[in-house]
């Protein structure tokens, strides 16, 4: 399993404007294979709360793909 902080990390490295949660979680999952989707979607939101001030795009994204996440564990 990995920790938080690095998928948090992976994350803010990976969300771009305009990605889809979809591309998002795809490339996440490529890195990380053993997280799940619950996992991930926190670390989103915590990269989102870490980002929100600075970097309002990368927020965005990250916000968009944490509620699209939100529906469950895979």
């Amino acid at each position: 399993m990995s920790s938080p902080t690095e998928l948090e990390d992976a994350l803010l490295r990976l969300a771009r404007p305009g990605m889809t949660a979809t591309q998002l979680f795809s490339q996440v999952r490529a890195l990380y294979p053993d997280a799940s989707k619950k996992e991930t979607t926190h670390a989103a939101l915590a990269a989102m709360l870490r980002v929100s001030g600075n970097d309002v795009e990368r927020a965005l994204a990250l916000q968009d793909f944490a509620i699209k996440g939100r529906g469950g564990d895979e």
